[in-house]
């Protein structure tokens, strides 16, 4: 349904009110459970306007959820997933445990020129490519999480990544022409400490390993 009308200079709520919100809309199974948590659920109350108001709500109801793997066997467990790093807007590449920082959010019947991919664990952010408007000599650019914007924004191409079902590499930046790939530049993983994984989208020029591209969803 469309939300109703709404201001547009509306204060965003505390980051506590977005999570916990954030974690009802994902757990929300159809259109109809989403509308009876962000009605009922306390927690959620001070957000769930605000999120209806950025079209999270109406996005999240239609989206597949699920982890981003990095370098997972066909037909065998994900070992290594991509996730959020708790209290921040980096990224990283560790053990997979399947917990909302493992989590993104993508609707696959959606144009691709549209097309985001939100953090499960706060469906508010999504998965960004740092400056990559402003600096496209570069053959790579950090991912990073930012505040999701709509697709008219100018700034939209740098939140425009996709995953796909191909084969080989599944997931993409396409806000920009020719597409690049993302990539675990140097294969490595991230600690508890330290993210040190890097997460980026890179040319084609970039001589990325096959591994190091070896993101999928599936």
């Amino acid at each position: 349904p469309t939300p109703p009308h709404q201001p547009m200079t509306r204060a965003a709520p505390t980051s506590l009110a977005l999570a916990c919100c954030a974690v009802v809309v994902a757990a929300a199974a159809n259109e109809e459970q989403l509308s009876a948590a962000l009605r009922h659920d306390d927690a959620c109350a001070a957000a769930s306007s605000f999120l209806q108001f950025k079209g999270v709500a109406e996005t999240v109801s239609r989206s597949q959820q699920g982890p981003i793997f990095w370098r997972k066997e066909p037909g065998k467990p994900g070992e290594y997933c991509l996730g959020g790093v708790a209290g921040t807007r980096t990224l990283q590449v560790s053990p997979c445990v399947y917990d909302g920082s493992q989590m993104f959010l993508f609707d696959p019947f959606i144009l691709w020129d549209r097309s985001h991919i939100r953090w499960g664990q706060n469906p508010s952010l999504c998965l960004a490519v740092s400056k990559g408007l402003e600096t496209p000599a570069e053959l790579c650019h950090k991912i990073v999480l930012e505040d999701c914007l709509h697709e008219d924004d100018a700034e939209f191409p740098n939140q425009n990544l996709v995953v796909s079902s191909e084969p080989g590499p599944n997931l993409h930046w396409v806000g920009v022409k020719p597409p690049q790939v993302i990539a675990n530049k140097g294969g490595r993983m991230s600690n508890e400490s330290l993210a040190s994984a890097q997460v980026v989208a890179c040319s084609m020029t970039a001589n990325l390993s096959a591994e190091e591209q070896l993101f999928s969803y599936q």
